[in-house]
């Protein structure tokens, strides 16, 4: 069962493509803290038992939810090319998670 769930704009990008992608990176910047900031108080209010982020492009919020104490899976769909952006992105994954999970054996080999 689902206890609850929330919806909100998501500025966050993850590339220089996304970030220059409509509204703008200006725009992008200024939304950020504002949204990371409800995405907190959400977390305030509902207390939820355990925060699913359900790709690497969620390790911001899962960052916000494990600083709160909440146990965080990350459940990762992507298999990024290799190179810095991507070990540092699993790092950042590893240091955030209490459990990672690859949709797939290649997934999960590139997790290990």
């Amino acid at each position: 069962m689902l206890a609850a769930c929330g919806v909100a704009e998501r500025p966050i990008a993850f590339s220089v493509r996304g970030w220059r992608s409509d509204p703008g990176v200006v725009a992008r910047l200024r939304r950020t803290p504002g949204y990371l900031t409800a995405f907190d108080r959400w977390l305030t209010s509902h207390a939820p038992s355990v925060i699913h982020a359900n790709s690497l492009l969620v390790l911001p919020e899962a960052t916000i939810a494990r600083r709160r104490g909440y146990p965080v899976l990350v459940q990762v769909h992507e298999l990024p090319r290799p190179g810095l952006k991507r070990d540092l992105t699993l790092r950042w994954a590893a240091a955030v998670a209490d459990v990672l999970v690859g949709v797939s054996g290649p997934v999960s080999a590139m997790l290990q």
